[in-house]
């Protein structure tokens, strides 16, 4: 199922759905004043799977693979750069030799909090949480859950790199301008 806020604006939206992706739900809320979506979603087999992106956020060239059940859920007010990849599930099967224990299964949701700023080229994995105002570094490879809000990570893997910052939707001149 797919449900789409009668205000969003989309640049480029691609929902793609496999034959065996069975009772999954993709909500996308009003773009209000962001630049809008330019992403596309890629529902692997498996049932359940769910993609929520919040209202006022916005994407440009963000790709995002769901699958297995997964679930990926994107907050208000987030701004995401270029070339974004965000995986919630592996699509293949790694499997402990000699059983049948699945050691990448997804476990929690990939959660991305109110007022997030992803930066050029990030990579979000599956079972990552990011805390309200976190702001994750170009090139960065995320793949593990952080607590503390108003925080910027970076790198491969993400680590933290700087506590208590906030971003503002305004270039560096419109902002420094309004502060005068």
């Amino acid at each position: 199922m797919v449900k789409i806020h009668k205000n969003l604006k989309c640049r480029h939206v691609c929902l793609s759905f496999s034959e065996r992706c069975v009772n999954s739900l993709c909500v996308l809320e009003d773009s209000g004043d962001s630049a809008g979506l330019d992403m596309e979603a890629i529902f692997l087999p498996g049932e359940g799977s769910e993609l929520r992106i919040g209202k006022r956020t916005g994407m440009n060239g963000t790709k995002i693979w769901l699958g297995n059940g997964s679930k990926c859920f994107i907050g208000d007010d987030c701004r995401f750069s270029y070339e974004i990849i965000i995986r919630t599930t592996d699509g293949h099967t790694i499997v402990e030799e000699g059983t049948s224990h699945v050691l990448n299964q997804q476990k929690n949701p990939c959660v991305i909090g109110n007022s997030c700023w992803i930066g050029l080229r990030s990579i979000i994995n599956k079972n990552v949480v990011l805390p309200h105002d976190t702001i994750v570094g170009s090139g960065s490879v995320v793949t593990s859950k952080f607590d503390e809000p108003y925080i910027i990570v970076a790198g491969n893997p993400a680590k933290v790199i700087r506590h208590h910052v906030k971003h503002h939707r305004e270039t560096i001149y419109d902002y420094q301008k309004s502060a005068d």
